[in-house]
């Protein structure tokens, strides 16, 4: 099954560099190659969504206890605990979010 599915994407992946299939005819349909259409969704949409993920799931979700110990395990900045908590509550999600829409062309 895992096979089939790498053959599935691979494949066209590799023709998109000149085929008509996968590349200019690919693209007269959805604006880009194959390859640069999942790029596209890797880097504009999967990443945004993995950082807000681990952002809000290590913020709200994480148990304090583990949260403060490994935030202090090898780090010189104990005092910024807080402010950095703080910052991964409120801040980044926003931030996180500003580059998720302006990657869409909504902002």
């Amino acid at each position: 099954m895992t096979g089939t599915a790498i053959l599935l994407l691979g494949v066209p992946s590799a023709l998109s560099g000149g085929t008509t299939l996968f590349g200019s005819g690919f693209e007269a349909v959805f604006g880009r190659n194959w390859f640069d259409l999942f790029d596209w969704i890797a880097s504009n949409l999967l990443l945004p969504a993995g950082g807000m993920g681990i952002a809000v799931f290590t913020a709200w979700r994480l148990d304090e206890a583990m949260r403060r110990e490994e935030f202090l395990t090898g780090s010189r900045w104990g005092a910024a605990y807080l402010g950095w908590l703080w910052l991964l509550r409120f801040v980044v999600p926003v931030a996180v979010l500003a580059v998720f829409l302006h990657a869409l062309g909504l902002v």
